[in-house]
């Protein structure tokens, strides 16, 4: 069984689309996905056929798609964290050193191993590996983590 071209840039499309949105938040997928439906649909509709003109057209959907919903999409990221809003509250667990007040060091949450630091307002200066501690906030792809209550 053969599969069209159309249907593989449809596929690709929504699941880049779905890996946006049920695991990794970072917009770029999303512009990407619609970038490769839109393909999909001037593919099946004769507009374009040769494989280097398919890709001329997904890159520049993609970049369109980006210009066009940048703005939007950036409000609904929000401020505030942007996509790990969920995390804060969690319990992590201090990885394969101490985590030292002040010190970039790393936990594992939800199976992933993050970067972290101390929050200034820890009771303990040091908390040790395998501990539980609470992500309290998330800034710049690093986790501020606290003792849990």
């Amino acid at each position: 069984m053969e599969v069209s071209a159309v249907t593989l840039w449809l596929i690709a499309g929504a699941v880049l689309v779905a890996v946006e949105v049920f695991v990794m938040p970072t917009m770029v997928l999303a512009f990407a996905g619609f970038g490769a439906i839109t393909t999909g649909v001037t593919l099946h509709f004769g507009m374009v056929e040769t494989i280097p003109n398919q890709i001329a057209v997904f890159f520049a959907t993609t970049i369109a798609w980006a210009l066009v919903l940048w703005i939007p999409l950036k409000g609904w990221y929000g401020p505030d964290g942007g996509g790990y809003k969920d995390m804060v509250g969690h319990v992590a667990t201090v990885g394969d050193k101490d985590l030292e007040k002040g010190v970039k060091g790393e936990v594992t949450w939800s199976g992933s191993i993050w970067n972290a630091r101390l929050s200034p307002d820890c009771q303990l200066d040091k908390v040790e590996s395998g501990k539980d501690v609470m992500i309290l906030k998330v800034e710049n792809g690093i986790l501020i983590v606290t003792l849990p209550d």
